[in-house]
């Protein structure tokens, strides 16, 4: 069974929770196969080619496959991120575009995404995960 939660910031202007806080709380991140649908986000670092790499994500078949440890980098050279869609599952048929989200979110373990720099909204079928952030964070709602 899928649930999903909405985080929230108290500051409503400001998201203070980033990628790896949301990535801190999984166990295991790494048994599992991600796949980034879609990215907005600003580099630290102006070596680093963040809007070919947005537009290799955002453009690709079936999202730009990735590591839990590549997705913790991401998140550690961005000063902002602004939008993402993350999705994970073990099954690597599983991470692709789908038609629907309905049709994603019950398809893979983890859906997570950041939508305008002010809300994440996660879907997972991992209850410990929705736990914990549901205990970490002071704004979750079910959704």
């Amino acid at each position: 069974m899928q649930n999903t939660i909405k985080i929230t910031s108290l500051n409503s202007t400001v998201l203070e929770i980033e990628l790896l806080d949301i990535l801190s709380n999984i166990d295991t991140p790494e048994k599992y196969k991600w796949s980034i649908l879609w990215l907005e986000a600003m580099a630290k670092d102006e070596d680093f080619p963040m809007l070919d790499f947005e537009k290799k994500v955002n453009e690709s078949k079936n999202g730009q496959f990735t590591s839990s440890q590549n997705l913790i980098e991401l998140g550690e050279a961005c000063t902002q991120i602004i939008e993402i869609l993350l999705i994970a599952d073990m099954d690597r048929n599983k991470l692709k575009r789908y038609e629907s989200d309905s049709e994603m979110k019950k398809s893979c373990q983890y859906c997570i995404e950041l939508i305008d720099s002010s809300f994440w909204e996660i879907t997972s079928k991992d209850e410990n995960f929705l736990l914990k952030l549901r205990e970490k964070f002071d704004l979750v709602r079910s959704s």
